[in-house]
């Protein structure tokens, strides 16, 4: 390049730099003055704006973390923008409906404020997890492509799939809590019941052993009863200790404890006491089925009729005590319904479901094709850089040599605006980060295929 052709060159990029970025044309002239201080905007210390940043790259992904800095079209930075978003929003979806589950989950085990704030702590890492996971993706390079894309998008996908599930779940136990409780009450309203049921069969099949002990007694006591002859001396003693003396006989037995009983009178009043038991059994049963039947409601039935088992598994409120419990039962009637096409059954749940998926599926894609854009890729591409240093070199070359042989490269503006001449290789030293978003076509004949 000549140096005619340089300051022609020269001319045309300060005259657009004027045109299309005041705000450089400002620093010039505080460069060219002596006045420009670059962190005159900072008003935290170092220490603080990483901190401040990193926190708020948990809330939202940052657009410019999503592309480099070597080359950066508009372009570049309208799709960065619209891919931190979609991240965002989806990472949001996900968080805001997840929150239910993280709180319904502690809440049975810490009160309901210190609840609230661990479920936020829970929902904020979940959301700040995602961001990563999402900007990892979208602002792959080429040298760190094999595990910053592929692990990142799995892991993303992974993750969003894992929250997209958390929301159905999630909307479900705050939308749908008494449905929840009314299906628990009846699960547990059954197990009560089958428990009595179980307890008749059990009386019904077991035997005593102190009643087998004094059955075989009586069984063999009067076997040999009626085998002695009526004249044996001992017939009448041994009649006595198995049913009692003749003049006992309008003795009401049931008055007597049960160690004075003659033997085979002990074996009735044990019969007697089974029989009692089994029939007061099979009495309450029948009267817990009619009970029920007519309250019409398994958590009513419970508190009134089984207030132990109520308050076991239940509040004083009728909600569900066990988070996890909770947690499983929407679990299971959310994926129940979903995998038996009963959708429309899910309500809300269902919608927040699909907005969460879409979201998350869009979230995903565009984070792929964000990072394996041409024009991404340049804005990382260290090739690029030489060409544009040299490119600033050969610039920063012609103003010297202008400089040198007192030559004005645009005579015609302003003499303030000329600052830009002195100053004009400040902003684009070789070695720096970039040509920053200029939005200006590459050099001549170096545009990258």
């Amino acid at each position: 390049m000549n140096p005619s052709n340089n300051f022609d060159k020269v001319r045309s990029d300060i005259t657009w730099i004027i045109s299309t970025r005041p705000d450089l044309v400002a620093k010039a002239k505080l460069i060219a003055q002596g006045k420009y201080n670059p962190n005159q905007d900072d008003s935290l210390n170092k220490d603080e704006l990483t901190f401040l940043r990193c926190l708020l790259n948990l809330i939202i992904v940052n657009p410019n973390d999503l592309h480099g800095k070597v080359y950066v079209t508009d372009n570049v930075e309208s799709r960065s923008h619209l891919t931190a978003s979609s991240i965002t929003i989806a990472n949001w979806i996900n968080g805001i409906f997840s929150f239910p589950l993280f709180f319904f989950l502690l809440e049975s085990t810490f009160f309901p404020i210190f609840a609230g704030m661990v479920a936020m702590l829970a929902t904020g890492g979940v959301l700040g997890i995602g961001n990563i996971f999402g900007a990892s993706v979208a602002k792959c390079r080429k040298g760190n492509r094999s595990w910053s894309l592929w692990g990142g998008l799995l892991a993303l996908v992974g993750l969003n799939v894992i929250q997209t599930g958390a929301t159905g779940i999630g909307v479900e136990m705050m939308n749908n809590r008494s449905e929840l409780n009314r299906i628990y009450a009846t699960k547990i309203a059954n197990n009560y019941l089958t428990d009595k049921e179980n307890q008749i069969t059990y009386l019904q099949q077991s035997e005593n052993p102190i009643y087998l002990n004094v059955k075989e007694r009586c069984d063999v006591g009067t076997t040999q009863f009626n085998t002695l002859p009526p004249s044996h001396p001992n017939r009448d003693a041994l009649y006595v200790s198995l049913y009692g003396a003749f003049a006992q006989k309008d003795t009401n037995w049931n008055n007597l404890p049960f160690e004075k009983l003659p033997v085979c009178r002990q074996v009735t009043r044990l019969e007697n006491e089974k029989n009692q038991e089994l029939e007061t059994a099979i009495l309450s049963y029948q009267n817990l089925l009619t009970e029920r039947s007519q309250t019409g409601s398994d958590l009513v039935f419970l508190e009134k009729f089984a207030p132990q088992v109520f308050n076991e598994h239940f509040t004083a409120q009728g909600d569900i005590k066990s988070g996890t419990i909770l947690v499983g039962l929407a679990t299971t009637e959310v994926f129940n319904k979903i995998s038996s096409g009963k959708w429309t059954e899910l309500g809300l749940s269902y919608f927040i479901f699909i907005l969460s998926a879409i979201t998350s599926i869009a979230s995903c894609v565009m984070a792929l094709t964000h990072a394996l854009s041409k024009d991404v890729q340049n804005s990382y591409d260290p090739q690029l850089q030489i060409i544009i240093d040299d490119y600033f070199q050969e610039m920063r070359q012609a103003l010297m040599s202008a400089q040198a042989n007192d030559t004005h490269i645009i005579p015609e503006i302003d003499p303030t605006i000329q600052s830009l001449e002195n100053s004009y290789y400040h902003e684009y030293e070789p070695n720096d980060m970039g040509t920053g978003n200029i939005n200006y076509p590459l050099p001549e004949g170096d545009e990258k295929e």
